[in-house]
């Protein structure tokens, strides 16, 4: 443990690190972490659906056309693989973006220990370092849980005995069918909510086991229920009013930039930020949400927001377009990533926080992970340190040898 470490910062363990959150949030690697997962989970999911897609038979062109690579809406698949696949995209989104959010408290907390220099890519690689660990405990809490499903579906065979069967049923209806039943609740809860408990659980923990991340997954959650729910709604509301501020900011910059470039570009300018816009859905619940302070919200009759919908109005097309498309996507993505950064650095100040009231363990003051501790002038061995003083007794010889030399001389 280090005892002194002037570069950790004054972390409270109280509701007021919780609202420091969105600042601590704020730095460009771990908002490009958030948005590089979310990117990476939109490609992981895109190409599950359409291979669904290819499997019900559907033209993938007439698809591309109504949703191009945002299918998120509409989506209705008949065979059952189709079904699986799109599933196993929304799985694996999750679990891409799980992983960002990984990467993001690794940072958050190397920092708390006092490693600012922790970086974006000791984050990722720290992260994809962890995907077996963090599958082996998602699949262990899932086969608990299939396991607890399959016993109360499995008691509603006592009730088809002959004679006895409804009694029966009966009588085990409260011990165990109904226990059983309740703690499957549980379980199910914990389980959805392990996607965001359970990275900031694998980021503390140095060893790198499932069992650990499960444990401490569960009594995080069980253990202060109502400070984590409080915490957790805190931030997914400031997540959501900063998000909305950064993408105002960004919308400003953006026609700003583009009114200045046309005054040298002319229409060329505008017509292929349009025709790249006009690729994307930019009306939608989930663009409303994000450039709305609140969708339907109004003051004294007035939305507050604002509307890019109309940016794909006299839109050229063409293979610029097709690459201000990726542009702007890219910027959404910051946009959003800040959001993901917002969530990861609250939800492992919350861990931190529970923790150390639950357990009494600081995980601040542990060592960081990523930090050596390197001496600027190395202390040299025993026969380094003799070596160099032979060569300081063989200089003094050859200097008390010229003096020698020059009293002769002299004389």
């Amino acid at each position: 443990m280090s005892e002194i470490n002037p570069l950790k910062p004054d972390f409270a363990f109280s509701f007021r690190s919780i609202v420091s959150a969105p600042a601590g949030a704020l730095e460009l690697k771990k908002i490009f972490i958030g948005g590089l997962s979310l990117l990476a989970a939109l490609a992981a999911y895109d190409c599950l659906v359409y291979l669904a897609v290819a499997v019900d038979g559907l033209s993938i062109s007439h698809f591309f056309q109504a949703h191009s690579l945002f299918p998120f809406s509409g989506l209705r698949f008949v065979t059952l693989p189709a079904k699986a696949l799109f599933g196993s995209g929304v799985l694996l989104g999750l679990f891409v973006v799980m992983h960002g959010f990984l990467a993001i408290a690794l940072i958050t907390i190397e920092e708390l220990r006092g490693n600012r220099l922790c970086s974006a890519k000791d984050g990722i690689r720290f992260s994809l370092s962890r995907w077996k660990q963090t599958a082996l405990a998602l699949g262990a809490m899932a086969l608990f849980l299939l396991f607890l499903l399959g016993f109360n579906s499995g008691l509603g065979l006592v009730a088809r005995i002959p004679w006895i069967g409804d009694a029966l049923y009966s009588v085990l209806f409260v011990i165990p069918g109904f226990l059983v039943a309740l703690f499957t609740v549980v379980i199910a809860l914990v389980f959805v909510l392990s996607f965001l408990i359970l990275p900031a659980a694998t980021a503390a923990d140095r060893i790198g086991e499932s069992f650990t991340s499960i444990v401490e997954t569960f009594s995080t959650f069980l253990r202060q229920p109502f400070r984590w729910v409080g915490y957790t709604v805190f931030s997914f509301g400031s997540a959501k009013v900063c998000v909305w501020i950064l993408s105002a900011f960004s919308a400003l910059a953006l026609k700003s930039f583009l009114w200045l470039s046309s005054l040298t570009g002319g229409e060329t300018v505008a017509q292929t930020f349009a025709g790249g816009a006009r690729l994307l859905p930019l009306r939608g619940s989930l663009i409303d949400f994000t450039t709305n302070l609140w969708p339907n919200l109004q003051v004294a009759g007035v939305e507050i927001g604002f509307d890019i919908g109309r940016w794909s109005k006299g839109g050229s097309d063409g293979f610029a377009a097709v690459i201000m498309a990726f542009a702007l996507v890219i910027i959404f993505a910051y946009v959003w990533g800040y959001g993901i950064s917002i969530l990861a650095t609250s939800q492992t100040y919350t861990y931190v926080i529970i923790r150390k009231l639950r357990d009494d363990y600081d995980v601040t003051a542990e060592d960081p992970m990523f930090l050596d501790n390197e001496w600027i002038n190395p202390p040299l061995d025993d026969s380094a340190v003799d070596s160099a003083i032979d060569s300081v007794e063989n200089v003094d010889d050859t200097e008390e040898t010229n003096d020698n030399v020059a009293d002769v001389s002299n004389h």
